[in-house]
């Protein structure tokens, strides 16, 4: 299934190393074009372009493990899936805990998931959801999805909470509501990348930085009518982030509140 279109009207028969030229701000994590010549896949990891030739497994073929999960209460049936889960996020769990170490694309069907237990994410998973078709209910006293492994990105969910406690993460296109704690929070983690999510109706602050998270880039959010503040960098330990082109309005004053150092706050809109 594909995850993003495909770029090759634009991007054209460029090599590889010229691709790799291109800024980065204008792909997103699994943009894809065909290679007919070598007959492989290529797949942009947010740093170059991945090979991914066929005969390596997956249902499609590409070369990449592939994970269907879907929602029995939704009308799923293991015809359209690789896991089933019946509502609680069992099957969830079950699925991201066949990931192989290399990694895998995880993807949760549409349907409402009242989670047991907080998600995993683990290293080099792309777990991705339909959209807010695909609904993540936090557990009592805790988020609903925590990622645990590096490079690893989640992406496409309506989600009751997201911590991420390993670096070099991606946090994408997210409907980030009704968690009681921070909408996103980033714990101790480095060169992670927080963008274009909506996060609204938290009980905490809608985006958290703490406990020594450095050179993270905050972009391109929708920030609203969380219980604190719209974006926190907790203290002089966060050094080296960015927050860049993210629009605060009406969480509870200040809409940003920076205790930490080097922060780089670019075009910040506060209405």
């Amino acid at each position: 299934m594909a995850r993003h279109s495909p770029i090759e009207q634009w991007i054209g028969a460029m090599d590889t190393a010229t691709r790799n030229r291109i800024p980065t701000h204008q792909l997103h994590v699994g943009d894809y074009l065909w290679n007919t010549t070598i007959l492989c896949l290529q797949v942009w990891n947010g740093f170059l372009w991945q090979n991914i030739c066929g005969g390596g497994g997956g249902a499609t073929k590409r070369g990449e493990t592939e994970i269907t999960v879907g929602n029995v209460p939704a009308g799923d049936t293991p015809a359209d899936c690789d896991f089933l889960d019946i509502g609680n996020g069992v099957g969830i769990a079950a699925a991201l805990a066949s990931v192989p170490a290399i990694g895998a694309h995880v993807y949760v069907r549409r349907g409402q998931y009242n989670l047991l237990n907080t998600v995993l994410v683990p290293a080099n998973t792309d777990f991705q959801g339909a959209g807010v078709g695909s609904v993540l209910v936090a557990p009592a006293g805790a988020p609903a999805i925590r990622m645990v492994g590096q490079d690893a990105s989640v992406r496409g969910f309506k989600v009751e909470g997201i911590l991420v406690t390993a670096s070099s993460c991606l946090v994408e296109k997210n409907t980030v509501t009704g968690s009681h704690f921070a909408g996103i929070t980033l714990d101790h983690v480095d060169f992670c990348m927080v963008e274009g999510n909506q996060i609204l109706n938290n009980a905490s602050h809608g985006i958290l930085l703490i406990n020594d998270s450095n050179m993270n880039i905050i972009e391109k959010n929708i920030v609203r009518a969380n219980g604190g503040q719209g974006i926190r960098v907790n203290a002089p330990t966060e050094n080296d982030n960015i927050l860049d082109a993210n629009i605060l309005k009406g969480n509870v004053a200040p809409q940003l509140n920076d205790l930490g150092t080097d922060t780089e706050k670019v075009h910040i809109i506060i209405v």
